[in-house]
């Protein structure tokens, strides 16, 4: 008999074929077609050489040729090196996603030669982001900003970026679920959003790190900004000692007048600036009995003093805390607090322990808002305590008074602690759920 079919002890009878991992298999294929890449893209680049002086009337140095061309190589391997298939699809996308680049930055180009320097870098980052296409959305986004919107590049890349980010799941729905409502709704609301902080990031924008540096060198500055920090602190621990535990009762009990109440809340809010001003200084100024009496009896006084200040912004700042603190408690099921009761929990224990908890990311939040609308109270301190001065009073006076760059340093300060207020509520919103569930806006877990 034949000896063909004994393979010896342990033979399961069935030859196989060797076994090559992707990774043999990307090499076997990788590395001809890479030598010849190699070897095309240098020919082209001499070539290049001789043909850019008649292309741009420019001579193309030959170091800023070698980093193009080491550029082009590295997309050649990420597109070779991969392990994926190369159809004609793949080399079209590719070579058409490449000659955007190259459309998008010629005119920069052909204007001075040093902005090769930013095709090369488009170029590397094209290589690196083959694989993740997505992330090569952003940037083209830079690309097109750089091109049509020069002037406004930062903030029509920021705020393109974010719209970009969003619509993922919103196309989607559109394309494979057929919804059109909720996208419509969401392409709507980005529009406003855009169009309320396209000012805002071009503001941001046009001062430099070193002007906001030499502006924090200034007395007046620091003073100023060190004033509204304190009084604005003062104003939301007032208002956090006493709204929250107004904004609990609010919500855990029934009583005569409660809707009214619930409404005059929010008074201060629909009430213009200086009209408050206006009410507090008839109310507390000098003039009036009331001031006149804490003025002459205890020294208290609000007309151009720091108290003023405290005052004006715990007027305008009060409503955010209490609103946000009365959602919170809200969304705390009282039946948590029942329970506690029930097992020998005093009112004031099951609160501490059980209520404050579950609801204290909705009361940072309010007190982040609260804190930042004190700070940036302009209208009522203008009129009830001009002196001293907090920051957005000096920014105000640097724009009558001194040049529109001073006043823009100051400004993107002010604005700057608004981005570091935004961060914060993001933080809390994304705090562990060992504080609980949050509230409103907070609850995004869908």
């Amino acid at each position: 008999m034949p000896n063909e079919f004994h393979r010896g002890p342990g033979h399961t009878g069935i030859d196989r074929e060797p076994h090559f991992d992707a990774g043999e298999r990307t090499g076997r294929r990788g590395g001809p077609w890479m030598l010849g890449a190699a070897l095309v893209l240098a020919a082209g680049h001499l070539a290049l050489a001789y043909t850019w002086p008649r292309l741009t009337h420019s001579t193309l140095t030959p170091g800023i040729n070698l980093g193009w061309y080491v550029a082009n190589l590295f997309v050649a391997a990420s597109m070779l090196l991969d392990g994926r298939p190369l159809g004609p699809r793949r080399w079209i996308a590719c070579g058409a996603g490449y000659a955007a680049i190259l459309w998008l930055l010629w005119p920069l180009v052909t204007i001075l030669q040093e902005n090769l320097l930013l095709l090369i870098l488009a170029v590397v980052l094209y290589g690196g982001l083959l694989r993740h296409p997505r992330y090569l959305g952003y940037l083209y986004l830079f690309l097109v900003a750089q091109r049509y919107l020069p002037a406004y590049l930062y903030p029509a890349f920021l705020l393109s970026s974010l719209l970009y980010t969003t619509l993922g799941p919103f196309v989607w729905a559109w394309h494979r679920r057929r919804e059109r409502f909720i996208p419509l709704c969401h392409l709507l609301g980005l529009v406003l959003l855009t169009a309320l902080l396209l000012p805002i990031v071009y503001f941001c924008t046009q001062s430099s790190a070193q002007d906001i540096n030499q502006r924090l060198q200034e007395a007046d500055v620091r003073s100023a900004l060190w004033l509204s920090l304190r009084t604005s602190a003062l104003a939301t621990l007032v208002v956090l000692l006493m709204g929250v535990p107004l904004a609990f009762a609010m919500v855990r009990r029934s009583f005569p007048g409660r809707g009214l109440l619930d409404t005059l809340i929010d008074l201060p809010i629909v009430v213009p600036p200086p009209i408050a001003g206006i009410t507090l200084l008839a109310f507390l100024g000098p003039k009036a009995p009331l001031g006149a009496y804490l003025e002459t009896r205890f020294g208290l006084r609000f007309f151009d003093s720091a108290p003023g200040i405290v005052l004006a912004q715990l007027f305008v700042g009060s409503p955010f805390l209490i609103r946000a603190s009365m959602v919170a408690f809200a969304a705390v099921d009282v039946r948590y607090e029942n329970v506690a009761r029930t097992l020998g929990a005093s009112a004031w224990s099951a609160f501490l322990r059980i209520t404050l908890p579950l609801s204290l990311r909705g009361i940072l939040i309010g007190v982040a808002l609260t804190w930042f609308r004190a700070m940036a109270e302009f209208g009522s301190l203008k009129i009830l305590a001009n002196n001293p001065r907090t920051l957005p009073i000096l920014a105000y006076e640097r724009f009558i008074g001194y040049s529109q760059t001073e006043a823009h340093s100051v400004g993107v300060l002010v604005l700057l602690m608004c981005l570091c207020v935004i961060a914060g509520m993001w933080i809390i919103r994304a705090m562990p759920t060992i504080l609980g569930k949050s509230i409103g806006a907070s609850n995004a877990e869908y």
